[in-house]
């Protein structure tokens, strides 16, 4: 019989998000609201809407974060090989990448 224990697959869940209480504003950065806005008001206040990407690790509580604004999305493939190069609590790729399906969609 083979002694090696058997790893359980690492997972990771990957999630993009637009911001409800995070903006960005041309003069003050990023700035932050107590309450959710609607996007038209945000607009109005020349905030612009921040789009979060996360991962996380299946049963851990570790987490990575980045965003870019809107208009500067970042390349969902680029945001995973960021990640995975430079996030410790990781390790890497995992054995499974969990997206929901509107992210899979968006970015076959």
């Amino acid at each position: 019989m083979n002694d090696q224990t058997h790893q359980p697959d690492r997972e990771h869940h990957f999630y993009v998000s637009t911001g409800k209480f995070l903006f960005h504003h041309p003069q003050h950065g990023i700035v932050a609201v107590r309450d959710p806005i609607r996007l038209a008001d945000a607009k109005q206040r020349r905030l612009d809407p921040i789009i979060l990407y996360g991962i996380t690790v299946a049963g851990l509580p570790i987490r990575w974060l980045t965003f870019s604004t809107v208009d500067q999305r970042k390349s969902l493939r680029d945001v995973l090989l960021t990640a995975w190069r430079d996030a410790e609590g990781l390790r890497g790729m995992p054995d499974i990448l969990r997206v929901n399906r509107y992210v899979a969609q968006a970015d076959p």
